[in-house]
Formats: C-alpha cells, structure tokens, sequence
C-alpha cells in the first residue's frame, strides 16, 4: 500500500472539485443566457451556485458509488436505478404531500429534487403574471382557467413555498458532504 486514505481523498477533493466546479460554472454562464431564465446579477449567481453545487454533489455520488461497488460495473450498473429514483422524487413528478410517510425520507437525498427546487424557487420568487389576454383574474377563476397571479403562487403550488436557492444549495452541499465521509 503506497497511502493512506485520508491522503487519497484529500488529493481526490483538491484535484476533482476545482475541476468540476470551473466546468459546471463555465455550463451555467453559456445556459442561462440560452434559457432566457430571469435577467439581474443575483438570480444568475443563484443559478451559477446551484449548478456548481449540483455538478460537486455528483461527483460526490459518482465515488461513493464507485467505492462501495465491488467493480466498476456493478458501480456502472447502480448509477441508472439510482437516478430514476432521483428523478421520481424530484417535486415535480410526484408532489411532496403525495409521497407515502414511509417514503417522505427519499426526495431529501435527491440531488434532482434539490436543483429542480432551488433553480424553481430562483426563477419564480417575487415574479407577478398578467392574466390571461382579455380575462381578468376573477373571470379567469369563474372559467377555470389556471392563472397563479405571483411566483409566490406557483412555490406553493409545487409544495416549494418555504424554499431559497441558497437553502436548496446548503442541501446539495450536505449531500456532498455525506457521500465524501
């Protein structure tokens, strides 16, 4: 044996995070211009920290699996079950007050669920929306047409009413954390 763990992961965190936070921050500066998500500095750098904390909390989940698969195919053969999973629970597909009291721990391990709710919460935290063209909001009630007047709205719609990025960030970094112990 030429080392010891410790030495092995704290090389592995000092050369993999830099590396992964430079690529996910360069995916986020070429996105979200291409998204037309909303303009201001602070809701792009609300975005930019959910992306490099999403990309870090990845590549977390990438070695744990990796170092408790017995082969590199079997850790391979893990990672796909895993994000279905990840993906069923992520708020939207499935709403948090749906999900069965026994299953309620699984949408916290997500990374899914906590990019998705935190990049929602980014984007629609203190927007209002016009009506419907040539409906005002009472009308649009009486007919039945769906129409949540603020962002604030829709949060809660989705069940993310008490939800930050910078919150949904500290999650992803949590994650992180635990899949490096």
């Amino acid at each position: 044996r030429l080392y010891a763990v410790g030495p092995y992961v704290a090389s592995k965190l000092l050369t993999d995070v830099p590396v992964t936070c430079a690529l996910s921050a360069l995916l986020g500066v070429l996105i979200y211009p291409l998204c037309g998500l909303r303009p201001g500095t602070q809701p792009f750098l609300a975005f930019l920290g959910l992306a490099v904390a999403e990309g870090v909390a990845s590549s977390a989940l990438g070695l744990l699996l990796g170092a408790a698969a017995p082969t590199t195919e079997a850790a391979l053969a893990m990672f796909p079950p895993l994000i279905v999973v990840m993906v069923i629970f992520n708020g939207y597909n499935i709403h948090p007050d749906s999900v069965p009291r026994y299953l309620r721990w699984v949408p916290s391990c997500s990374l899914v669920r906590w990019t998705f709710e935190g990049m929602v919460a980014n984007e629609f935290a203190g927007l209002r929306f016009d009506p419907p063209p040539g409906l005002s909001p009472r009308m649009a009630r009486r007919l039945g047409v769906p129409y949540l007047p603020t962002g604030e709205h829709v949060l809660e719609n989705l069940g993310f009413a008490q939800s930050t990025a910078g919150g949904c960030v500290a999650a992803l970094g949590l994650i992180s954390a635990v899949c490096w112990l």
